[in-house]
């Protein structure tokens, strides 16, 4: 079961509700939570070397963030991820965790075994073309905690879908490296959708390192 939350939870590990404003020349970026608001997000991916004979496989991985409270700028959030359904087939059950965020995406408690993590938006301000680089720990099956770092580069507010969204590449290095596109909804900053293409690296023990390509889609419910 963790061998596929690894891989759906990567994909995500910029997954949030943010805010975006205004502020001077750029934007700023910031967490804003509202106690006993959902989120709901359905995370699909086609995953190379999974099936028989190394065909792709589609794994499916629901995610749903309901928040418990907010207090001095800190939101504890219950999050229920999963069943993992891979092929058509569910693997194992949903896991549930509570973990604690800051405004500015950090984790001020302890995250669980196989826990997204948001990235921690930069202090200042960020102009059209800027980038900053983020750290998100994840839980990869028999080897702990590894890290996967992501580097965000703002293109600008745009519209898509009817909703004008903050867009930002993505690029990642680490244990999965890849790059893609995220859409931020300017009105809350909330995740709109993301695609990404990852090349997610997994060593299990006493065998050579095995590389997946991981295409990823999120959408909001």
């Amino acid at each position: 079961m963790k061998h596929f939350l690894a891989i759906g939870l990567v994909a995500v590990a910029s997954l949030s509700q943010a805010q975006v404003s205004k502020s001077g020349n750029g934007y700023l970026f910031r967490m804003k939570y509202t106690k006993g608001s959902t989120l709901s997000y359905a995370v699909a991916s086609t995953v190379s070397g999974l099936g028989a004979n190394g065909q792709p496989i589609k794994v499916n991985l629901p995610m749903v963030w309901k928040v418990a409270n907010v207090a001095n700028g800190i939101a504890t959030i219950d999050t229920l991820v999963g069943p993992v359904t891979m092929g058509g087939s569910q693997m194992g059950q949903a896991e549930k965790n509570r973990i604690q965020i800051d405004s500015k995406g950090k984790l001020t408690g302890q995250a669980g075994t196989g826990q997204q993590v948001t990235p921690t938006f930069p202090d200042k301000p960020v102009r059209i073309g800027q980038s900053w680089t983020a750290a998100a720990p994840v839980e990869l099956p028999m080897q702990g905690q590894q890290k996967v770092t992501a580097t965000y580069t703002f293109k600008g507010i745009r519209t898509v879908a009817g909703k004008q969204v903050a867009e930002l590449a993505v690029k990642t290095t680490g244990q999965a490296t890849g790059s893609g596109t995220m859409y931020l909804l300017a009105s809350d900053g909330s995740l709109f959708r993301s695609s990404l293409v990852l090349n997610l690296k997994m060593q299990s023990a006493g065998n050579a390192p095995t590389t997946y390509k991981v295409t990823a889609n999120i959408t909001r419910k």
